[in-house]
């Protein structure tokens, strides 16, 4: 029975480690310009762009 138990933790634990590995499909980079002087335009400019999972914004 416990070998079974563990088995089945196994397995659980490998299908959950599946999604960690997706990747985003039709990912794009896109590049544009955005004027700002500061360091506070920076910071409001990456803090509007940056979306969980969806965009990342970076300041050069």
């Amino acid at each position: 029975m416990k070998s079974l138990s563990k088995i089945v933790m196994v397995i659980a634990v490998l299908l959950s480690s599946i999604n960690g590995f997706a990747q985003i499909k039709n990912a794009k980079t896109e590049t544009v310009k955005i004027y700002g002087n500061c360091g506070m335009c920076k910071t409001t400019i990456e803090k509007a762009g940056n979306v969980k999972k969806v965009a990342s914004v970076d300041w050069n």
